[in-house]
């Protein structure tokens, strides 16, 4: 083990990613967090095991190769899904860490790389990715930056190209996960609980209020069983149409009656058929249509607007034909 790790700290340092890299630098007057007597190196499979949480890691990035006391080669960019897809959680196999595993390899007094370089040599001192998702927007994950040691959050489709390389070092055996952190990783869980409850919560109002639209579409009709009736059915729908639609009649007809189409957001056009029954008796059905943005702006206010016009309807027309 003695020989392994000396031939790592007297090697030059070639750090990976980038042409030009900062400067390596370790500040004495601070402490070591990752001290070289925390770790057994086996040379026999070429990984290196943490005493204090039990767990293995491969001394070297994907992508690169172990060779005569330095990592070799071009550690691979990875977008978080990519690397998910392909190392995610293997249980006690190589795995991607979580982001308090992968934190605890951090050498809080160096700097480009902030990490022990005689146990992970030749390490990028850029962003390596956890298996951590960023709890309040899981469009991003967590990772870390070992240029200073810290934890950021990355765009989860970024990291493959050259510029904003992110990169993988796989850990093997039982999560693990700091104590010290235990109040934030609570914090963390109660607020992505609440979204995903406000994010449930906002789908089924909106199914409901589809549901409820489509239920008072279904019932805004007008049954009349004689000309006379449905005749002046059909006039107080058209009375009823102009007084709630915001555009004007363009059709109207015995059997049909048609606003223009709405030109603004939130507008209302709207429309009526006379659908003949058997004999002299008909239905009478309302249509409403409402401008919606691209975007899905007025969305709820159209929803809105045009529950409310659907369930008028027959109250209007029934104590107008009792009148």
């Amino acid at each position: 083990m003695k020989k392994l790790v000396a031939a790592a700290l007297s090697s030059s340092i070639v750090l990976v990613g980038c042409a030009t890299q900062p400067k390596y630098q370790c500040d004495p007057s601070k402490p070591e967090t990752t001290p070289l007597s925390r770790f057994e190196i086996n040379q026999k499979d070429i990984t290196v095991f943490d005493t204090k949480t039990k767990l293995t890691w491969k001394i070297c990035a994907e992508g690169q190769s172990f060779s005569g006391g330095h990592c070799t080669g071009k550690a691979t960019g990875f977008t978080w899904n990519n690397a998910m897809q392909i190392f995610g959680d293997k249980g006690n196999n190589w795995r991607l860490p979580n982001v308090d595993e992968l934190g605890s390899i951090v050498e809080g007094h160096c700097q480009n790389p902030a990490i022990n370089i005689g146990i992970f040599p030749d390490t990028s001192p850029f962003h390596f990715w956890s298996a951590t998702v960023y709890a309040t927007n899981s469009d991003y994950a967590l990772a870390v930056g070992f240029d200073q040691g810290h934890i950021i959050s990355r765009d989860k489709t970024t990291g493959a190209n050259e510029r904003y390389s992110s990169y993988v070092r796989l850990v093997r055996g039982a999560q693990w996960l700091d104590p010290s952190r235990e109040d934030e990783r609570k914090q963390a869980e109660l607020a992505a609980k609440q979204k995903r409850e406000m994010e449930q919560a906002a789908i089924q109002q909106k199914l409901e209020s589809e549901q409820a639209v489509a239920q008072a579409e279904r019932d805004a009709y007008i049954a009349c069983d004689d000309k006379a009736s449905c005749d002046k059915a059909f006039s107080l729908t058209q009375i009823y149409i102009n007084s709630r639609a915001s555009q004007k009649i363009q059709v109207a007809t015995d059997t049909i009656i048609e606003t223009y189409n709405p030109t603004e957001y939130g507008n209302i056009g709207m429309g009526a058929v006379k659908i003949p029954g058997k004999g002299s008796s008909a239905i009478i059905r309302l249509s409403v249509t409402c401008k919606i943005s691209d975007s899905g702006s007025f969305e709820n206010y159209c929803k809105s607007r045009k529950l409310d016009i659907y369930k008028d309807f027959r109250p209007f027309v029934n104590k107008m034909l009792s009148d």
